[in-house]
């Protein structure tokens, strides 16, 4: 019986505090019934939704309009998004690719594309599905390893290449033995940091990120616009006046550096 990780201050949410009983039986359905995978993405009817928590079948598209927008609901596909689903989880590389292998199972190119998206740029979770945000359609069939040949093959490529690739063959390294797998749409990433920092620069911010715990492509872009607009591995806090500061006067900011009290 497979575990999930799930929010136990449910109750206190400000969002679910507000829902009426049906609805709030029907979000944590959502959440533990066995039809939901890893992704939290996954195919279900109305019908088996109001077998299970004997809820009336007709009530259920209007407790759906309730549960936006933590619940996407794909009437057409009978396809159920619980959109911070993956957060909940422990999110270790094998859970990832697991996430991503039933990502291959859905054959809804617009909501694989939202949940990818949506999970990298809110909660900076990289899922390694071999999809670029380029491209107008999604391999129905892609697998998790898929994505790795894919990886593999650009890494051969850029290696082959001028300084360029090269270098963004050294980023793609650094970035996947200290962050996560990287999928498509991480190497477009990279290839427009490399158009803006030095690959060194890069390497600093691997580094940074990972002593500072945020292992995350988020946290290294804000450390390399940090170093662009003061210096690159300027001193985390400025010296006004000449005069030497008492350090516990700052506390450490968002992205490490330091800030006045």
């Amino acid at each position: 019986m497979p575990e999930r990780g799930f929010n136990t201050e449910l109750w206190n949410d400000s969002f679910v505090r507000k829902l009426p009983k049906d609805a709030k039986l029907l979000f944590i359905y959502l959440w533990t019934n066995p039809h939901c995978n890893q992704a939290g993405l996954y195919e279900i009817d109305s019908e088996t939704i109001a077998f299970d928590t004997k809820l009336t079948e007709a009530d259920i598209p209007t407790l759906f309009e309730l549960l936006e927008p933590k619940v996407k609901w794909y009437p057409e596909a009978n396809l159920i998004w619980v959109k911070n689903f993956i957060k909940r989880q422990t999110k270790s590389p094998k859970f990832l690719i697991a996430a991503a292998k039933c990502l291959s199972f859905i054959h809804h190119n617009g909501a694989i594309q939202e949940l990818i998206e949506y999970n990298y740029s809110i909660h900076s979770i990289s899922i390694p599905y071999p999809y670029s945000s380029g491209s107008n359609s999604i391999p129905s069939s892609a697998s998790a390893s898929a994505s790795a040949d894919l990886l593999s093959s650009t890494n051969k490529d850029r290696r082959s290449g001028g300084k360029e690739d090269k270098n963004l063959a050294k980023m793609l390294q650094l970035y996947e033995q200290n962050i996560s797998v990287a999928y498509p749409l991480i190497i477009d990433r990279l290839k427009d940091l490399l158009r803006t920092y030095p690959v060194k620069w890069f390497e600093e911010a691997v580094r940074e990120a990972v002593k500072a715990e945020h292992r995350n492509l988020k946290y290294i872009e804000a450390i390399l616009e940090r170093w662009k607009a003061e210096g690159f591995k300027a001193p985390k806090a400025s010296n006004r006046g000449g005069k030497k500061d008492d350090p516990d006067k700052y506390i450490k900011g968002k992205y490490g550096h330091l800030v006045h009290r």
